[in-house]
């Protein structure tokens, strides 16, 4: 057997840590430059961890991946799967290359909800902490849209960072947890309520965005633009979700409704993908 898991956060490294305990040897893949998954972008501490309470984030990474190399697991960083083949054995990567791969733990996690209107291609793919290290001392003029925990929490680190930080939403009120409005209200950010976001175009120093009110319309010139509304599986094409012969195992948030997606059912469905591989492999 040669057994890939491809995705780096909380359900993919779960999923490797329980195939070495059942007797597989797996090799996690991660497109990111670094291993945890949304996590990496979480800044108020895990309430809901059993045992672990009030967790911060970076630490539960930083135990995931110290976990991975206690067992020393093979972790490959900064290259993308985009295709698996089970009959032919074959894991194909962005870049061109290939290998064999007999088995597949597919933790995809979860990517932003697109806007769907003209111009969202030109924003720049970046998380906030990507966006707070490389920012330096310029304070920027940040646009987020969306009223979820993410949107709120995007903003509050923004503006707390001492960035001009402006959320649009499209309704009168937030979606978010109590805790999350509680922050982007001490932070600052200016709110633009029953606004909608029409079309964005790219600058030489930033963007220009169009918005929708009620009865008018306006525009923005920002430097940075986040969307946050909301999350979809982050499936790929190649990948198949099913295989008749239980060679591809998918886990995670991208296999868990909604309600259900929390660090602690992700951990969970890691150990449930590796005994469905373990499964198969018997069968073969």
């Amino acid at each position: 057997m040669r057994l890939y898991v491809v995705g780096g956060g909380p359900a993919g490294i779960s999923a490797a840590i329980w195939a070495r305990r059942l007797g597989l040897d797996p090799v996690v893949v991660e497109r990111a430059a670094t291993l945890g998954g949304q996590l990496r972008d979480v800044t108020l501490p895990i309430p809901d961890l059993p045992g672990w309470p009030n967790l911060e984030a970076q630490e539960l990474v930083q135990r995931l991946k110290a976990h991975l190399a206690w067992l020393e697991i093979p972790v490959i960083s900064g290259r993308e799967a985009v295709a698996f083949e089970p009959d032919a054995q074959r894991l194909t990567f962005a870049d061109g290359g290939v290998e064999r791969c007999t088995h597949l733990i597919f933790a995809p996690g979860l990517r932003v909800r697109r806007l769907e209107v003209d111009g969202e291609d030109q924003i720049r793919e970046q998380s906030v902490a990507e966006f707070l290290r490389q920012a330096g001392g310029r304070r920027h003029r940040c646009l987020v849209v969306g009223g979820g925990d993410r949107a709120l929490e995007a903003a509050s680190r923004l503006a707390e960072a001492g960035h001009e930080t402006v959320v649009v939403h499209r309704r009168d009120r937030f979606r978010a947890r109590r805790q999350f409005r509680e922050r982007l209200e001490a932070s600052g950010a200016m709110v633009l309520w029953n606004t909608s976001v029409r079309a964005i175009a790219t600058g030489p120093d930033g963007y220009t965005v169009a918005l929708q009110q009620p009865g008018r319309r306006l525009q923005l010139e920002v430097d940075e633009v986040f969307v946050r509304i909301g999350m979809e599986p982050d499936f790929k094409p190649g990948i198949p979700l099913q295989d008749p012969d239980g060679r591809v195992a998918v886990v995670g948030d991208a296999a868990t409704d909604t309600p259900l997606r929390s660090i602690v059912s992700a951990l969970a469905g890691g150990m449930a993908g590796a005994r469905a591989i373990l499964r198969s492999s018997d069968r073969a």
